[in-house]
Order: structure tokens, then C-alpha cells, then sequence
């Protein structure tokens, strides 16, 4: 097999397919109901267990929120850093 193939296959995702999988993760395991802070910190938590990085878990989560018009959903979660 060439090595372009092999690193091709075995590269890390893109930061959107990433994001995009993360959501996912969210809409299968917690829904859409991001209104309170302990639904958004459980989802964090839950995001972050399942290996994705803060920043990645912070940013499906604020998308979830504001694309079901919770507003930002982050008030609970402090910014990443």
C-alpha cells in the first residue's frame, strides 16, 4: 500500500468532521433540551469522556444550543482555554 493511502486512512479527522461527529454524540445522548446549566455541563462532560477535546466539546455544544435557539447554551461552562 502506498503511504499516502496509509497516512491518508489513518490521519485524524478534519476539525469539522470532528465537530460534526460531536454533535451527533449530543443529539443521540442528550437531545436538544441545552436550556440549563446542568444539562450543558453533564453534556461537556460526556463529550469530553468520549475523547474530544475541550474546545471541540465547548464549540458542539454552544451549535447545538444556538441552532435550537437556546441562545449561546454556555453560560454554565467556562470558555476553554
Amino acid at each position: 500500500m502506498p503511504a499516502e493511502v496509509a497516512e491518508a486512512a489513518l490521519g485524524e479527522p478534519s476539525p469539522e468532521a470532528e465537530l460534526d461527529a460531536a454533535r451527533a454524540v449530543l443529539r443521540d445522548r442528550v437531545g436538544v433540551a441545552l436550556s440549563h446549566d446542568r444539562a450543558r455541563r453533564r453534556a461537556f462532560a460526556l463529550l469530553v469522556r468520549r475523547g474530544y477535546a475541550a474546545e471541540v466539546a465547548y464549540e458542539a455544544i454552544r451549535r447545538q444550543a444556538h441552532d435550537y435557539g437556546r441562545g449561546d447554551g454556555v453560560q454554565g461552562l467556562a470558555t476553554p482555554r
